[in-house]
């Protein structure tokens, strides 16, 4: 269930299931995605870690688009 605060975040899927939340996310050089977490740390994960599918359909759910960028440190 969504409160009014967390619409602003968009809940990251991992590949063993948990979720994260962030307030930032892009995908960048071509093999990581970095994004910054609601406490304001900025992580960063390998491709393989995050669930696409499972990350989209929980966005899809809460009604907040999921659109990964590409950031241009290649």
């Amino acid at each position: 269930q969504q409160t009014a605060g967390d619409q602003r975040f968009t809940v990251l899927v991992m590949a063993d299931g948990n979720g994260r939340l962030a307030t930032d996310y892009w995908f960048e050089n071509g093999v990581q995605i970095r994004y910054i977490a609601a406490n304001g740390a900025s992580v960063v994960i390998p491709i393989e870690r995050l669930d696409l599918d499972r990350t989209v359909e929980a966005n899809r759910r809460r009604g907040v688009p999921f659109t990964l960028r590409v950031s241009g440190n290649y």
